[in-house]
């Protein structure tokens, strides 16, 4: 879901590619900021890539 609002899907657009409610998109996305711990969506979408490769340093061990 961050992968197609950081690439400007509207949540709109997106309920409707994954047969959702709006407001179930509305409901993922602010669990998304919470466990990010960011305020706004545009902040979450932006530290997906680096919290993403955190992981998968961790994974590899580096």
């Amino acid at each position: 879901m961050l992968r197609w609002i950081a690439a400007g899907r509207r949540q709109v657009d997106i309920a409707a590619t994954l047969g959702l409610s709006e407001r179930t998109v509305e409901n993922h996305l602010r669990r998304i900021r919470l466990r990010l711990g960011v305020a706004t969506t545009a902040q979450a979408s932006r530290s997906r890539p680096r919290q993403a490769r955190s992981r998968a340093d961790a994974r590899r061990g580096d």
